[in-house]
């Protein structure tokens, strides 16, 4: 008899077995149920295979390519997408965020060590607000969104390991096998866009709007919102499209895809014609910081880089995947997207340098997704990438993954731009679109709704009483504040910390893997946000409560329930150094033992003297807490 797929009777889950004659004595791999008595009934009524999971993984698969990869399940998955492998340096240690106990979607996988250190920490702001474009944006909007992102790829046909749980049907939403780091966003810095200026009509006439694209991708459904004719800051006129009013001001879409801000109209019944990709092209690089950047395009991306090709390369491909895998992924789950009516703009600069001479950006910043110009802007290299260079490998899928999301959902209609929606949701999706992995080649993005070892790490640690204080004269709390339900907190919260990703992404994945009809519909109602429109914690808490109900204490204990349950790849105990010169000549010390890098970064943050020089730190992994406390209390008494 050939391979068959069982039903567990524990937990619901799917499972191939490719010999069920010699499984009698196998168990689920998620809930440990015996599953002979599914295996009996089947072996007794030979009940044919599923066709849809006939395709049996090759023993020795090629390694990874820039290509798409199976889909990996996890739980009760939601939205199953496919995944992209994003092919790292083929020197970097390779690290698998498999789970314990259970087999994945990639068969075989060489054995791996954890990753160092994760340095990418940034200090989000407000979701759906924009930059202030020099006293045309409201004060309730003047934020900007930062995050990083890794594209997944659409698979044409599901592989299966042996022993592979799938999640039940009806799924309820994204799941796929590739990932990246925590995102954050930035405090307000000027914007890049224009801001438009009304014009009277009879005076100004209308320059010769510019042709439309030759296939122009479906886009929502030509909207009855006012269109103006207004003229640039470069003199030029052109038609755009009311985007949203606060305040006074009127923000308007720009043919290239940009946001402005104006105090006045001029309606006119001329159509808006988005610009083509050539005209955007055009536009970036005929003059100004990004003339001498070299150029990359793809069906949805226009990507200007200064870093090599390889990886650029590898960034828009990433991208591409990413973006259909989630089209795919909300069109099977029927919520309502359209096509990007702009070619989405990367830019990636070859040195952190470059990037941080660009815009000035917080030092944690190593990528960010701007709403206004409707960029992301990234990097490829840094100095600090020679002292973690597992960190650095695995940084950069994820990186990329997590601002590409930001920047998929806010051009298909999922995430309306400027929409104010809760930051737990916008940087927690991001997180669980982006997990990073290694593979035999690199680093890869790990896939939708996987589980990220991570922030698992800093979950653990926050619930580890030796790890929620900084010592000093100044005892400063690293967790969260247990006063209120996990939910609240995470609600009403005017930024997030680094831990505080982590808490974003389990409450996500929890949502994802378990409410999946309720996110659906949270996702919908969030879908339906209009631009510009404030939003207070309390109204975003209310939001939550109609959604997956009123008992904020019990949904905690039942995430904590199900985050103890999820399986991962447990990371190394670090040892962390830390030096800072301040007044009287004299140097400041201290050190801290973590296994969650987040905790760490936000430690070095806090720990920090402003008043004081520029200060140092350094990272050492031990197998065991005691090993590493025991390598801490040395370095002090050395020193």
């Amino acid at each position: 008899m050939g391979p068959v797929v069982v039903t567990c009777d524990g937990c619901g889950v799917r499972i191939r077995i490719p010999k069920p004659e010699a499984a009698l004595d196998r168990q689920c791999p998620r809930c440990s149920t015996p599953l002979v008595s599914a295996l009996t009934k089947i072996l007794e009524a030979e009940t044919p295979r599923d066709p849809i999971l006939e395709i049996e993984l090759d023993g020795s698969p090629e390694p990874p390519r820039l290509a798409n990869t199976p889909t990996k399940a996890s739980g009760v998955g939601l939205l199953v997408a496919c995944s992209l492998v994003f092919v790292g340096s083929a020197l970097m240690l390779g690290l698998w965020l498999a789970w314990q106990g259970e087999l994945t979607l990639v068969s075989t996988p060489e054995p791996t060590r954890p990753p160092a250190l994760t340095v990418s920490v940034r200090n989000p702001s407000e979701p759906g607000r924009v930059c202030p474009a020099e006293n045309a944006v409201p004060p309730a909007v003047a934020r900007t969104l930062v995050a990083t992102t890794t594209p997944a790829a659409t698979a044409p046909e599901a592989k299966l390991a042996e022993g592979e749980v799938t999640p039940p049907a009806p799924n309820p939403l994204l799941v796929a096998s590739t990932s990246t780091e925590p995102l954050t966003e930035r405090e307000p810095t000027p914007a890049t866009v224009l801001t438009p200026e009304p014009i009277e009509p009879k005076l100004q006439p209308t320059a010769e709007p510019p042709s439309p694209p030759p296939a122009p991708a479906p886009a929502p459904a030509e909207r009855r919102e006012k269109r103006v004719r207004i003229r640039t800051k470069s003199g030029e006129t052109v038609v755009a499209r009311v985007h949203g009013q606060a305040d006074g001001k009127t923000c308007v879409l720009l043919p290239n895809g940009e946001l402005g801000f104006t105090t006045g109209l001029a309606e006119t019944d001329e159509p808006f014609h988005p610009a083509t990709r050539a005209q955007i092209q055009q536009e970036l690089t005929q003059a100004g910081p990004f003339a001498e950047f070299e150029v990359l395009q793809s069906e949805h991306y226009l990507v200007l880089y200064q870093s090599s090709t390889p990886f650029a390369e590898a960034s828009i491909k990433l991208l591409e995947n990413l973006y259909e895998n989630l089209s795919d992924a909300f069109r099977k789950r029927e919520l309502p997207i359209h096509e990007a009516e702009f070619p989405l703009v990367a830019i990636i600069f070859q040195t952190e340098k470059q990037f941080r001479a660009h815009q000035p950006v917080d030092a944690d910043v190593q990528a960010y997704y701007e709403i206004l110009s409707n960029r992301i802007y990234l990097y490829e290299k840094s100095e600090r990438d020679q002292q973690s260079p597992e960190v650095a490998a695995l940084r950069k899928p994820q990186t990329v993954a997590h601002e590409g999301t930001h920047q998929i959902l806010q051009n298909i209609g999922i995430h309306p731009r400027l929409a104010a929606w809760p930051l737990w949701l916008v940087e927690g999706f991001a997180e669980y679109c982006s997990p990073p992995t290694m593979t035999r080649r690199g680093a890869a993005w790990g896939g939708l709704g996987q589980v990220n070892p991570m922030h698992m790490a800093t979950i653990h640690d926050l619930d580890d009483p030796a790890s929620l204080f900084v010592k000093g004269a100044e005892r400063q709390r690293l967790g969260r504040d247990r006063r209120k339900p996990l939910v609240e907190y995470l609600i009403t919260r005017a930024s997030l910390t680094p831990t505080d990703y982590a808490l974003s992404w389990a409450l996500t994945h929890y949502l994802a893997m378990k409410k999946g009809t309720e996110f659906l519909a949270f996702i919908r109602t969030m879908s339906a946000l209009p631009p510009l429109e404030e939003r207070t914690p309390d109204q975003h808490l209310a939001s939550f409560r109609d959604a997956f109900g009123t008992d904020l204490a019990k949904l905690d204990k039942t995430v904590a329930g199900y985050l103890s349950k999820l399986k991962f790849d447990p990371l190394p105990y670090y040892a962390v150094v830390f030096e800072q010169p301040i007044a009287g000549n004299q140097i400041r010390r201290a050190t801290i033992v973590s296994q969650s890098p987040s905790m760490i970064r936000q430690w070095l943050s806090q720990i920090n003297d402003s008043n004081g020089g520029q200060y140092s730190w350094d990272v050492f992994p031990h197998p065991t807490r005691a090993r590493a406390q025991l390598a801490a209390e040395q370095w002090i008494s050395n020193h």
